[in-house]
């Protein structure tokens, strides 16, 4: 690393930028009130074929675990005041409930559970 011309430490606090990327831009996830006390996830499902992740939203253990595994997308979130945004169209998050919505090509979604 240090005696290449260009090394660096992807260690450092500018190392973990993607994570919040894919949090922001892929997940969609976005505070609409401070502190996360209401929020929004409106993700990219035309880019996510096979995906897992958690994304926390406050320091006390409050979560957001979305997957999205052949046509079918799940959302469990702790905390109240979640909305999931698809297409034109939006959805409450209840806490601690896991939504199970089949999604099409088109981005269409209708509610398995």
């Amino acid at each position: 690393m240090y005696d290449d011309k260009y090394g660096k430490s992807l260690c450092h606090a500018w190392g973990s930028s993607p994570i919040y990327l894919i949090g922001r831009y892929l997940v969609g996830l976005r505070p609409t009130a401070p502190g996360y006390g209401t929020y929004e996830i409106n993700p990219q499902l035309k880019l996510l074929n096979d995906f897992d992740c958690t994304f926390p939203l406050s320091t006390s253990g409050d979560k957001v675990e979305m997957s999205v595994h052949e046509g079918t997308l799940n959302i469990t979130a702790t905390r109240p005041g979640g909305v999931l945004k698809l297409s034109d169209r939006k959805m409450t998050i209840p806490a601690n409930e896991t939504i199970e919505l089949s999604i099409n090509e088109n981005n269409n979604w209708k509610v398995k559970k």
